[in-house]
């Protein structure tokens, strides 16, 4: 199968599983994963795999709000009502260690998301696609099986697509890049 006439089906796809967004296939983009590395290679950790972790840029917010609350109660030297950010701050992050975002580590072996790993050798190719619905950033990681089958896997905001897609790119193997190879 062509890579356009991949494309084009992962696009409709995307589309009748988001129905209720009104997405239409045009507005989905959709490239290899490897198109959207970086130049350098992807940084390894002491066991020779890749470590993408989502940023948590929802954070920084409530330690701004915090902070502004803080700041208020020190010049009206309320120093009990301290005690109110400090739980702000320790709920967070409690909830931010209880419930961490998941990782995507990418090695020799697969692609390993939420415990679940996805072999070299079960793969025929990997593409990210994104599309816009209003303020809204959806990101999805394909899978194609050796069977011909897709697999969608919906990322967290806050992925670097460029960071994942050097960790492919990286380990994937050297006869993807063409795409030629897809058979029906």
């Amino acid at each position: 199968m062509e890579q356009v006439a991949l494309i084009k089906i992962i696009q409709e796809d995307i589309v009748l599983h988001n129905e209720d967004h009104g997405t239409k296939p045009g507005d989905i983009y959709v490239r290899p994963a490897w198109k959207e590395a970086y130049y350098n290679p992807a940084k390894k950790t002491g066991n020779g795999e890749v470590i993408v972790k989502p940023l948590a840029v929802w954070m920084g917010i409530p330690f701004y709000i915090i902070a502004i609350i803080t700041i208020v109660i020190l010049s009206q030297r309320n120093y009990l009502m301290l005690l109110v950010p400090a739980a702000a701050v320790a709920g967070i992050l409690f909830y931010g260690h209880q419930y961490p975002a998941p990782s995507t580590i990418v090695n020799a072996i697969g692609i390993t998301y939420k415990n679940r790993t996805f072999k070299w050798a079960d793969l025929n190719g990997v593409f990210i696609a994104s599309w816009l619905n209003g303020r809204q950033a959806y990101f999805e990681l394909i899978l194609l099986h050796t069977d011909g089958k897709l697999m969608y896997i919906r990322l967290p905001s806050g992925y670097s697509m460029a960071a994942l897609g050097t960790a492919i790119r990286d380990f994937q193997p050297a006869d993807w890049k063409p795409l030629s190879r897809m058979k029906n």
